[in-house]
C-alpha cells in the first residue's frame, strides 16, 4: 500500500487543522475504490469456508458466507438459509455449490461439478483415466425443443418439456423459464419461475402451467418464434388458457418439537399438517405461507395432560398442535365420537382428526386475517361492530340459526350505529350450541373457527356455516353484496 504525507492537505489556508480538507475526501474515495475491487467469492473459497464451519464450530453455530447464513448442525450437515427456503446439506461440497450459485439444489444432483477435486477411488473400483485424456465434461440439464413461451403445457405433451420427475423438470419455451420438482415427502410438485418459488401443486401439469402463466403475466406480449406477434384474439385465447388454477401453499415452517417418535412418525406429522394447509390454501394461500407450525406437548403453554389439542395465535399466524392429534391410532374414533355428540361440527368422514383440528386452528388465522385487512371487527374481546357489511352477516347468521338478530344502538354523537354482540351471544348460547357445536358455544372466537371448519370440510354444510363461509370468501375476494 502506498503512503503519502497528507499533513499539508489536512491543514487549512492558515495552517490550522481542518475537518473539511481535501485529503479526507480523497482517502474516502480510495477506500471506496479498494472495496469495490474486492474479488467475488469463488467455488473453492466457499468450499473452504464450509469445511471451516464444519470443523471449528459447535452445534447450530456458523457465520455468513457469500451473504447467506450457514450453521453447523451436528450429525446432520450444514444448514444454508436462503430467502424462502432453508436446506441442510450433508456434504459440505454440496453446501458450497448452493452458496456459490446463490440457489438451492437437490443434494446429489449438483448442476455444476463439486469443488475440492474428485474423491478417492476405491481399491477395487474403476481404473483412473489414461494420462493425457481430456476430462469428461459435466452433464448439462436436458433440453427440450424450442417452443413459444406462450405455449400452454397440457397432458402428455408435458413430457416434451420436462426431464426426470424425481429430479429436475426443466420447462423450456423460447427461453428457459422454470423448474418443476417433486417433493420427496408429500409427492406434490413445487414450481420455480425463473429461480423463484411460485407454489406447490398436485400434478406436474398444474405446476408447469403455473410457471407458464407467470411467464405470460411478466411479458408485455406472448413470445412466438421468429419474433412474430400473434393476432390479438390468439394472444387473448392463450392468456385465458394460462389462467392460474386455485393456488396451494405450504406453511412458512413446520417444527417437530417432540422427541422419540422416529423419522417415519415425524414424516407422518408433517404430512398431516401439509394436508390441512393445502385445503386451507384454496381460500387463503398467502396466509398459509406466513403460518408457522410447531408440534409440541404443551401448545402455547397449555398443560401436557390437559384437554387442549392445539392452540392458535390467530393474528400472528402461529399454530401449535399435540403429536397424538396427528398420529394417534384411535384418532379417527375420537373424531367421530366428538362429532356424533355435537361437541364439534359435522364434517365429511374422509377428513382425519388432524385435518379437522388443523382447519379449526386455521379458522382462527382466517379470523385474524379478516381483522388485519379491516374486514371484520367483532371478536371475543370486541363484542361489537360498526361495519354495515359485517352487521348484515350477523343478521343473516342469526336468521340461519333461528335466533333474534343482535341489537343495534347509537354510539357517540348519536350518529354511528353499533351492533351489540355480547348480550346476543350470551342470550342465545343454547341455540348456538345446537346449530353450530357445543365447542362453538364457548365464545365468539370458537364459534367463528367452528363455522369455518364446517364450511371447508363438509360437502353439505348447514345454513349457518354456508352463510359465514360464503361471506368470508367474498370479503377476501373483494366481492361486496
Amino acid at each position: 500500500m502506498a503512503h503519502w504525507d497528507v499533513s499539508s492537505e489536512l491543514r487549512g489556508r492558515h495552517g490550522r487543522w481542518s475537518k473539511s480538507a481535501d485529503a479526507l475526501k480523497r482517502m474516502g474515495k480510495e477506500a471506496e475504490t479498494r472495496g469495490s475491487a474486492r474479488a467475488p467469492m469463488t467455488l473453492e473459497t466457499a468450499h473452504s469456508k464450509m469445511l471451516d464451519i464444519q470443523k471449528n464450530f459447535g452445534n447450530r453455530q456458523g457465520y455468513l458466507v457469500n451473504g447467506f447464513t450457514v450453521h453447523h448442525m451436528e450429525g446432520q450437515g450444514l444448514r444454508v438459509r436462503m430467502p424462502g427456503k432453508t436446506v441442510i446439506y450433508k456434504d459440505p461440497r454440496e453446501a458450497a455449490v448452493a452458496v456459490f450459485r446463490k440457489q438451492h439444489h437437490e443434494e446429489g444432483h449438483s448442476p455444476i461439478p463439486l469443488p475440492g477435486g474428485a474423491p478417492e477411488l476405491p481399491k477395487h473400483g474403476p481404473r483412473p483415466p489414461v494420462r493425457g485424456t481430456a476430462p469428461r465434461p459435466a452433464p448439462e440439464l436436458p433440453k427440450a425443443p424450442e417452443r413459444p413461451a406462450a405455449h400452454l403445457v397440457r397432458g402428455a405433451e408435458l413430457e416434451q418439456f420436462v426431464a426426470d420427475p424425481n429430479k429436475h423438470n426443466v420447462i423450456y419455451g423460447s427461453k428457459y423459464i422454470g423448474i418443476v420438482r417433486k417433493h420427496s415427502q408429500t409427492g406434490e410438485f413445487e414450481a420455480y419461475h425463473k429461480g423463484k418459488y411460485s407454489g406447490t401443486f398436485a400434478s406436474k401439469e398444474e405446476a408447469a402451467n403455473s410457471i407458464v402463466s407467470q411467464h405470460l403475466s411478466h411479458e408485455p406480449a406472448a413470445v412466438f418464434p421468429g419474433g412474430i406477434t400473434p393476432r390479438p384474439e390468439t394472444e387473448k385465447a392463450v392468456r385465458e388458457l394460462a389462467t392460474p388454477r386455485p393456488r396451494t401453499a405450504h406453511p412458512k415452517s413446520i417444527t417437530i418439537g417432540v422427541k422419540g417418535y422416529g423419522p417415519e412418525r415425524n414424516q407422518q406429522m408433517r404430512a398431516g399438517i401439509i394436508h390441512a394447509s393445502t385445503i386451507q390454501a384454496t381460500s387463503t394461500p398467502d396466509m398459509v405461507s406466513k403460518t408457522t407450525w410447531k408440534v409440541t406437548h404443551t401448545p402455547h403453554g397449555h398443560s401436557k395432560t390437559g384437554t387442549t389439542l392445539a392452540s392458535s395465535m390467530g393474528s400472528l399466524y402461529d399454530i401449535h398442535m399435540k403429536p397424538h392429534v396427528l398420529i394417534a391410532d384411535n384418532a379417527q374414533k375420537n373424531l367421530e365420537h366428538n362429532k356424533s355428540v355435537g361437541w364439534w361440527v359435522p364434517t365429511d368422514h374422509e377428513h382425519s382428526l388432524s385435518t379437522n383440528v388443523g382447519i379449526h386452528e386455521y379458522g382462527h388465522g382466517t379470523h385474524g386475517l379478516m381483522h388485519n385487512k379491516g374486514l371484520m371487527q367483532a371478536s371475543r374481546g370486541i363484542m361489537m361492530t360498526t361495519k354495515p357489511e359485517e352487521m348484515k352477516m350477523w343478521n343473516d347468521l342469526s336468521d340461519a340459526i333461528g335466533i333474534p338478530r343482535p341489537p343495534v344502538t347509537l354510539g357517540q354523537g348519536a350518529t354511528t350505529k353499533v351492533m351489540q354482540l355480547g348480550s346476543w351471544f350470551e342470550n342465545n348460547k343454547a341455540q348456538i350450541k345446537k346449530a353450530v357445536s357445543t365447542y362453538g358455544g364457548t365464545n365468539l372466537n370458537e364459534m367463528i373457527a367452528e363455522l369455518w371448519t364446517e364450511h371447508k370440510l363438509s360437502s353439505s354444510p348447514r345454513a349457518p356455516a354456508r352463510v359465514f363461509g360464503s361471506w368470508v370468501e367474498n370479503q377476501l375476494k373483494g366481492k361486496r353484496p
